[in-house]
């Protein structure tokens, strides 16, 4: 089965350290303030933020994609991607680590239901609400994984170029 910790490293490379609200609000990013990818829009409660609104207040707001140094965070960070993320769409009962890994990235940048509704529409399976349900990772865990992954890439590429924010200009 997919293994979180295996892909934890790759994440948090992958969303950089902190940017600030106005950054957000300069780019069109609806999640406003960041660290570590999680946006404080959409997890308002994450611990994290007591701990980077401290450190704002003592040092200063850090520099676009500055890591703050403080483990806490850090740990902080982690158990939230993996609870609100990794486990609410059950990726750790998906035996492919690539295709897990893909769904999550999928889901932690541009919601969990996208990614969960794709995956329904690809397989031809009835739409969820954007939950992932038993029978959807069953069908995942049954079918060939190179092609979903592949099916997921298209879907996924659609969907990014899609975004009006992303293209200001149409």
């Amino acid at each position: 089965m997919a293994d979180f910790n295996a892909y934890y490293p790759k994440l948090k490379a992958h969303e950089g350290g902190y940017a600030s609200a106005a950054y957000a609000a300069k780019i069109g990013d609806k999640g406003g303030e960041t660290y570590l990818g999680i946006a404080r829009n959409y997890n308002p409660d994450w611990a994290g933020w007591k701990l980077v609104d401290e450190y704002k207040k003592s040092k200063g707001e850090p520099k676009w994609n500055a890591k703050i140094p403080d483990p806490r965070i850090d740990a902080l960070a982690k158990e939230h991607s993996k609870k609100a993320y990794w486990d609410k769409i059950k990726m750790g009962q998906v035996k492919n680590q690539s295709l897990a890994e893909y769904i999550m990235d999928f889901g932690f940048n541009s919601g969990l239901g996208t990614p969960v509704n794709a995956v329904n529409k690809i397989l031809g399976l009835p739409a969820t609400k954007g939950v992932m349900t038993q029978s959807t990772i069953d069908k995942i865990n049954s079918v060939n994984n190179e092609k979903l992954f592949k099916d997921l890439q298209d879907y996924r590429v659609n969907f990014v170029s899609n975004i009006k924010t992303l293209k200001p200009d149409v």
